[in-house]
């Protein structure tokens, strides 16, 4: 309420003022929905007797719903509608008054006591009124309450009238009443035929209708029953099932009726519903019209559940969406509703429709029944947000998600809530796709719920900029072999800002190789260098294939990129620890020809030896006549330094060796008698690792993970077993529990994806640790005890 009207009234209302007493309280309805400020100043401005009829009806629906801080009090609710409709004035408040006031007294809404007559009074009071409001609804309200036979008001003539009335109206709760209505005559007038055949039967007729019935008589066993007082029918029920037996149908439609499908009977009931089904005149005489649906309901739910009668879900949906396709709107045809989309939502069923369900569920949910909408919003939900679905749509999704997020329904309410933000943020990257946005249309790309129009987002997004788009376009291409087109969306994604080790080796490779550009071995160099020196914590394809090619080219003096044996070794060594490289071989051969050469610039003894060694371990036969040249070059020029001492001393001089010769004594004593016979357990591929005798044990899973007991993981973790490990009595002790296990360990799981990935992740940090604390990765051979 605003400050003005407040300041205005208050003082007015608190001195006794009625008129502003009444005022106020609704100026607290109309603005602020505060009833219980709006009851306080109507109440206070009753008791100075004064009370229009919307003060009344106010005060009434009040304490009828307990509005706001209102205790419900159907007494008082009561008293002051009364208030409203007993009024002279005509306007809307007096026919709401009328029209609460005979929905409380009439069967079925008991909330002021059961009173049909006084129903009846404040409907028809209602209709006397000028005001053209809630008329049809009194109508429809009358028509039904004047059907029910056993009523006190009970008045078919008036019933039709009403029917006829309001036949045409557009409002649903009207005409479920007027169909309700008219399924009550409908059982009336087979009723009133039974009792007018009865009369009849009775005239002229030498049996009396009890001796008829107990001869056999369908009809008069019909009669009988129907005529019989209520709380005597019991009496005569095996009269009324004799009847239907011999198939009677006014007496098996009572009988379906009476019995249903009553539990431990379910079997006799479907057959006998099953019987009134294809009974011609049932589905041509009027009289039945208003019971058609409730009949084929019991068909279909029994076919549908498998109640009495084998489980047949084709058969059920045939009753069903009989039921289903009438414009009622009772809770039974909204349940049959349901059950048929549920049915349709099956890709196995015949009946599989979604366009159907969805239809279907939209009218059950703008139906006023309440009692299926939470199953019609789950079903919608399904049809309309499901990626999987063909009908999937973001709009629609949005909307019943929307409702789904208002239901009382916990889950339900759950589910909407967490769909319609996905699908807002769906809605927003389509409207920024409009505008071309190549984030926007990447997202949409990836997402499942766009998967028909995937291709074109993905290139929309591309040729609007997006890196990411224009990478995957390029790995695509690239799995497809097309490389002219690889090229094409590698170069736009780099020029992007997009960097990894796959666009730099793509681009690095077609200029090295000229097939789709020209060939530019400075601009190869350059990328390939980018490439293989990313950096990554785990294998990758790309890296491992820059570093392979630069270690194979870079030791070649006739290459595109000419002789750079210290630039190849370091890639070889990189790509030779890497246990799932492809390349491993080619690098220890690399590895092993270039420390091995006395001649070149990256010679190193320790490697020479080292390396010379793993390779004649190999299981890779190159690999082994590349190790087996490098020794034998050394062991020929110790046989020629051999020659040339012998040549000294018969010439009785001095023989000096040279450096080189001194160098190469060295090497060939350590691999002269070295026949690959160390090889450890764990090591996999082209190499075992091992450098002799000496050795204190191998380090088991170290070796399986990094493949060779000679890399520089290995050799780090070696120094602090020998240096940190070996020299506490804790440390020795797990040595000793570790070389007792591990074994069994790699044999068992060594060469398993889950092994390797869970050792390479913690193994890798603990080799950065302790590379960290100071311990080395050079080439390192075990202590000796």
């Amino acid at each position: 309420m605003t400050v003005e009207t407040l300041n205005e009234l208050l003082p007015r209302a608190e001195a006794g003022d009625v008129h502003a007493q009444e005022e106020l309280a609704f100026a607290y309805v109309d603005q602020d929905k505060d009833y219980t400020n709006a009851v306080k100043w109507l109440e206070e401005a009753e008791k100075k007797g004064h009370l229009s009829v919307r003060g009344a009806y106010t005060l009434a629906i009040s304490y009828d719903d307990g509005r706001g801080e209102i205790a419900k009090d159907p007494v008082k609710a009561e008293h002051y509608y009364k208030i409203a409709a007993d009024s002279e004035e005509d306007n809307d408040y007096v026919n709401k008054a009328c029209f609460w006031l005979a929905s409380g007294h009439w069967a079925g809404e008991i909330q002021f006591g059961e009173d049909d007559e006084v129903a009846v009074y404040y409907l028809e009071r209602l209709l006397s009124r000028q005001s053209p409001a809630m008329k049809d609804d009194a109508k429809g309200n009358l028509a039904l309450l004047h059907s029910f036979s056993t009523g006190k008001v009970f008045d078919p003539e008036k019933s039709r009238m009403y029917i006829a009335q309001v036949k045409d109206s557009t409002d649903e709760d009207v005409q479920r009443q007027i169909k309700d209505a008219e399924e009550n005559l409908s059982y009336y007038e087979i009723a009133k035929a039974a009792q007018e055949v009865m009369q009849a039967a009775s005239e002229g007729e030498e049996r009396t209708r009890r001796e008829r019935a107990e001869n056999g008589d369908p009809m008069a066993q019909f009669l009988l029953y129907v005529k019989a007082p209520d709380e005597e029918k019991g009496q005569y029920e095996h009269f009324l099932i004799s009847s239907a037996e011999q198939g009677y149908l006014p007496a098996q439609v009572r009988l379906l009726g009476v019995k249903g499908f009553r539990e431990g009977d379910e079997v006799n009931a479907y057959q006998l519903a099953k019987k009134i089904w294809d009974n011609p005149e049932f589905h041509s005489d009027d009289m039945y019209k208003g019971i058609r649906a409730t009949v084929a309901f019991q068909l279909g739910t029994a076919l549908y559940e498998g109640t009495g009668v084998e489980k047949d879900e084709d058969k059920a949906h045939e009753y069903l969406r009989f039921v289903a396709d009438s414009d009622d709107d009772s809770v039974l045809i909204q349940r049959a509703r349901v059950t048929c989309a549920i049915i349709e939502l099956n890709e196995k069923s015949p009946h599989y429709n979604l366009g159907s369900a969805a239809e279907t569920c939209e009218r059950v949910l703008y139906s006023t029944d309440t009692d299926h909408k939470t199953w019609a919003l789950r079903i919608l939900m399904a049809i309309y947000c499901d990626p999987k679905s063909s009908l999937k749509n973001v709009d629609k999704a949005i909307e019943f998600s929307q409702m789904a997020s208002q239901v009382d329904d916990d889950e339900l309410k759950k589910l909407g809530e967490e769909t319609l933000k996905v699908n807002e943020a769906r809605k927003e990257l389509l409207n920024k796709a409009e505008q071309n946005d190549g984030d926007a249309l990447y997202t949409l790309s990836d997402d499942p719920f766009f998967s028909d129009e995937s291709e074109q987002y993905l290139l929309r997004a591309a040729n609007a900029g997006s890196a990411p788009a224009q990478v995957k376009l390029a790995v695509r291409y690239m799995l497809e072999e097309n490389k002219a087109e690889s090229f094409k969306w590698a170069q736009k994604a780099y020029n992007s800002g997009a960097r990894n080790a796959f666009l730099a080796w793509t681009i690095g490779f077609a200029y090295a190789n000229g097939e789709v550009v020209s060939q530019n071995p400075a601009i190869a160099l350059r990328y390939i260098r980018e490439a293989a020196d990313t950096a990554s914590g785990d294998h990758d394809i790309w890296i491992d294939k820059a570093r392979a090619f630069l270690m194979m080219e870079l030791c070649n003096a006739n290459g595109m990129f000419g002789e750079n044996a210290q630039e190849a070794v370091q890639y070889a060594e990189s790509v030779y620890c890497d246990s799932d490289s492809d390349f491993r071989d080619e690098a220890l051969k690399v590895l092993i020809l270039s420390y091995g050469d006395i001649d070149c610039p990256a010679f190193d003894q320790q490697k020479a030896i080292m390396y010379t060694k793993m390779g004649l371990d190999s299981s890779n036969q190159e690999v082994r006549t590349a190790a087996q040249n490098v020794r034998n070059f050394y062991h020929q020029i110790v046989v020629r330094e051999v020659v040339n001492r012998d040549s000294a001393l018969r010439n009785n001089t001095t023989y000096q060796p040279t450096e080189r010769e001194r160098i190469a004594s060295a090497i060939n004593q350590q691999l002269i008698h070295y026949n690959g016979a160390t090889s450890r357990s764990g090591s996999s591929g082209s190499s075992s690792g091992g450098s002799g005798s000496g050795k204190k044990g191998g380090c088991y899973i170290a070796t399986a993970v990094y493949g060779s007991y000679d890399c520089p993981q290995v050799w780090t973790l070696r120094r602090y077993r020998d240096y940190k490990l070996s020299s506490s009595m804790f440390g020795r002790l797990f040595i000793k529990v570790y070389y007792s296990v591990s074994p069994w360990a790699v044999k068992r799981f060594g060469n398993t994806a889950f092994f390797q990935r869970f050792w390479r992740t913690h193994l890798d940090r603990w080799v950065q640790k302790l590379n960290s604390q100071g311990y080395s990765s050079v080439p390192y051979d075990d202590k000796e005890y």
